[in-house]
């Protein structure tokens, strides 16, 4: 039987350089690649200046699956109500894989959330999928201060203790996650974690890891330089764009909660008038940093103890050649 390609799975924090390094993989090989997105805010069709969606990506379409060398894939294909869970991205993410895999295109996977990263290396439970509308309920109820996530916290101690114990009272998405799938289901979410068995599609040796970690002061850099872009590239007005959508579903007295994207909160001040351009400048870099600290940690901790294959490229402009010449090495064997 024929060898399938490797899977590549380049990871890494939100702006260290993941998009630029899988296209410098593309342009210095003369292998078919599927590039395909591995980040849950770059599946919002409503925001791709925001959430820095490629600006070739193809939209997901399996008629056309095999009519381009070079194919983008998961992006910019949800709009906000649709169900965008670790278990729905794996397998649109697997679909693609296996598709690319039997027509000798290298798939490249490409992004920075955690949960998704680990569950096509590691696996998932089969756990039942669960309600993502009284999920959206619940996250409206604390937006409009009706509930405070102590007050959710409780609550969830309540119906599933084993998991209210493993998190911080402050932890708002796995407090809701634990309660909408409680009442979804009727099982604590904790006895799916704990005792059911994890399907994994792959072994470790079909992968090719690559992990980007650059030096905190280029990782500023790129914060920076990223938000000044889609300055230029039009943020404020899409933005203002989806406030309108907002507003219009409201009207029609429609339920649409805005996406939970980094910078959207203080570009919507920017143009109420409530900050200045600076200032929310100042606030999105901040946030950024922020987020970028906790996505390094993660990968850390759930990734990178696991797998020391990995190859981790502390990426800089000057060296990148060196990685790329190594990773298309490591593909031929």
């Amino acid at each position: 039987m024929e060898k399938l390609p490797k899977i590549i799975v380049v990871f890494g924090a939100t702006s260290s350089g993941k998009s630029n390094l899988s296209d410098k993989i593309y342009n210095s090989s003369n292998k078919d690649f599927m590039i395909i997105n591995g980040d849950s805010a770059q599946l919002y069709q409503e925001l791709p200046i925001l959430t820095a969606i490629p600006s070739d990506y193809k939209k997901y379409n399996s008629n056309k699956i095999i009519s381009l060398s070079s194919l983008y894939r998961i992006w910019s294909i949800f709009d906000n109500k649709d169900d965008k869970s670790v278990k729905s991205w794996l397998n649109l993410c697997i679909d693609n894989i296996d598709t690319s895999r039997i027509n000798k295109i290298t798939p490249v996977i490409v992004g920075g959330t955690g949960m998704y990263i680990s569950s096509l290396i590691e696996g998932i439970n089969n756990m039942p999928s669960h309600s993502t509308c009284l999920y959206r309920k619940y996250e409206n109820d604390i937006n409009e201060k009706k509930i405070s996530v102590q007050e959710l916290y409780n609550k969830l101690i309540y119906l599933d203790k084993d998991l209210a114990i493993k998190l911080s009272h402050n932890d708002k998405q796995r407090i809701i996650r634990g309660l909408s799938f409680y009442e979804s289901t009727g099982t604590k979410l904790s006895t799916w974690q704990n005792h059911n068995q994890i399907s994994n599609k792959y072994k470790e040796n079909e992968f090719l890891l690559i992990y980007i970690d650059p030096p905190k002061e280029i990782l500023q850099e790129r914060i920076i330089f990223r938000l000044d872009k889609m300055i230029a590239e039009g943020v404020i007005d899409e933005v203002e764009n989806i406030m309108n959508l907002t507003q219009k579903y409201k009207n029609d007295n429609k339920e649409y909660s805005l996406p939970r994207i980094i910078g959207l909160n203080e570009i919507i001040d920017y143009i109420k008038g409530k900050i200045d351009i600076n200032n929310m400048k100042e606030k999105i870099i901040c946030k950024t940093r922020q987020y970028a600290k906790r996505q390094n940690t993660w990968f850390r901790n759930k990734i990178l103890k696991k797998f020391p294959s990995i190859t981790t490229i502390y990426s800089d402009n000057k060296i990148d050649k060196i990685y790329i010449n190594d990773i298309l090495s490591q593909l031929r064997q």
